[in-house]
């Protein structure tokens, strides 16, 4: 049975969620952050004992189903929800629901890797600057438009969502500026007391191949790994796995994005 959270939840869910980085952080973060845009959790159980978690933020939404889950009403439940965009999660609890999802436009596999060390980071961070109003983050936001990272949100959710993050120390961007621009930069888009979500991370065409993504994504990890954060992040191309894999980042596992 699926039923929507409730206070009583909270802790068995972030039980089950904890042995997944990604989805556990979004779910820490959304509850301690009030301006994210419509948060919810559903959780699915037998026998008292939960077999899967559907998280949704905004648009997108998060899987995590065990074996024993019951898929073919996690997938009836997914197709009933409108606006969804996304649907993300490890391979293996994404694999257990995909068959039964109806309208997916496409499935695009990537690389989940952390960082341990900071041994492999720039030493460099002159010119990194962490974005703390809304004139920055009005700069981020045009740089991440231009360069397509992400579609369809507004400079007010994009605001609201980093703000609260900002705030709450539950997320952090950073930005390497010339003249004005911000041509670089990279995000912590969700923490926790012990990890963070890198993503968002973005150069101007004109500005690559001059280091500027590895100095700023070496200043954020820097920062996370001195409070004792673990940096985690996902990627699905070669010029990305190359920049990652050079300043330390480990592949520990694959997850899966259905869009529709």
């Amino acid at each position: 049975m699926i039923k929507r959270y409730s206070i009583e939840d909270i802790d068995t869910i972030a039980r089950f969620l904890e042995p997944s980085p990604e989805i556990y952080m979004r779910y820490r973060a959304g509850l301690t952050t009030l301006e994210q845009v419509y948060f919810d959790v559903w959780i699915q159980q037998s026998d008292e004992t939960v077999t899967a978690v559907i998280l949704k933020t905004n648009r997108h939404y998060y899987l995590k189903a065990e074996p024993g889950a019951d898929t073919a009403e996690l997938a009836a439940f997914l197709n009933f929800t409108a606006g969804k965009e996304e649907l993300i999660g490890e391979r293996a609890s994404i694999m257990r629901v995909l068959d039964g999802l109806a309208d997916v436009a496409k499935v695009d596999a990537y690389h989940f890797a952390s960082m341990q060390s900071v041994l492999s980071l720039s030493d460099s961070s002159d010119g990194v600057t962490r974005a703390r109003d809304i004139i920055a983050y009005r700069k981020v936001y045009a740089l991440l438009s231009e360069v397509a990272v992400f579609d369809a949100i507004t400079f007010e959710e994009f605001y609201m969502e980093r703000r609260g993050a900002d705030h709450k120390a539950t997320g952090r961007t950073y930005c390497y500026e010339v003249d004005g621009e911000v041509i670089s930069t990279a995000s912590a888009v969700c923490e926790t007391e012990r990890m963070a979500m890198l993503s968002g991370v973005a150069t101007r065409e004109e500005f690559r191949g001059r280091g500027l993504a590895r100095q700023t994504v070496s200043k954020l990890c820097r920062d996370l790994l001195n409070e004792g954060k673990t940096p985690f992040i996902a990627y699905n191309n070669p010029i990305a796995e190359q920049l990652y894999q050079s300043i330390g980042f480990t592949k520990v596992g694959e997850k899966l994005v259905v869009r529709f």
